[in-house]
């Protein structure tokens, strides 16, 4: 990770834009997630790992996430992230308060509230994308086999499929990072014989749960490694010249 590669994010105002549905955003959430969306979320979880997992080397990498096949649409996944000797195959979904189904959820919601929408947005998760579907979708696709990087093959021998959520998400009791048996997720037979037999468990990541923890620690600000939202900046000072 670069110095100059990371920038200050306050954690009031994601909650704010993100969580609370406020009129005064509305319109303007979908171009923001569009231009920092899988990179924010990307690297609050990196966030997450070294700072409750200890993870020494918690990072994002840089190579595409597919099959390694003939590309068929919606067969690609958004991120490659390291933690120590795992590899996470991960799908980023940067559904926030003004999603369908919409949600609101304030800075400072009381613990039985936030677990209250958790579970329900887990039911949702549940019923919508996994139980009773013949094809893999925009959620389950994390569940097929990705090709690993020559790079990272001899590196890397155990790896995860993981799902990072922006919206506040939980199986059971509240908690940001959570994982769940795949056997339970009520996939069909069909579905369940393209599984591999590695990955007996789907991981969950909640950025939003996560960074009302920091919140709650008495936290305002983390710094996180953005290059990606760096670069766009740049160009859009050179397209736009705001004085």
């Amino acid at each position: 990770m670069k110095k100059g590669d990371e920038v200050r994010v306050g954690l009031h105002d994601l909650i704010r834009v993100f969580d609370e549905h406020n009129v005064l955003y509305k319109g303007h959430t979908t171009p923001i997630i569009g231009f920092i969306g899988e990179d924010l979320n990307a690297a609050i979880f990196t966030h997450y790992l070294a700072n409750r997992e200890g993870s020494k080397n918690a990072r994002v990498l840089p190579y595409p996430v597919n099959t390694g096949q003939k590309r068929v649409r919606g067969r690609e996944l958004d991120r490659w992230i390291k933690s120590d000797k795992v590899l996470y195959q991960t799908e980023i979904k940067n559904w926030c308060s003004f999603m369908l189904p919409s949600y609101k959820l304030l800075v400072g919601a009381t613990d039985q509230e936030r677990g209250k929408l958790a579970k329900e947005k887990w039911e949702v998760e549940l019923k919508k994308h996994y139980r009773g579907s013949e094809e893999f979708g925009m959620v389950s696709k994390v569940l097929l086999v990705m090709k690993i990087p020559k790079d990272l093959i001899k590196k890397y021998k155990v790896v995860k499929p993981l799902i990072i959520h922006w919206m506040p998400i939980s199986n059971k009791k509240m908690r940001p990072f959570f994982s769940c048996s795949v056997e339970k997720l009520g996939m069909s037979t069909k579905l369940m014989r393209q599984v591999p037999k590695s990955f007996t468990k789907i991981n969950y990541f909640s950025c939003s749960l996560y960074i009302r923890e920091l919140i709650d620690e008495g936290k305002k600000n983390i710094n996180l490694s953005l290059p990606n939202v760096g670069i766009r900046m740049e160009i859009l000072k050179k397209l736009i010249n705001l004085k």
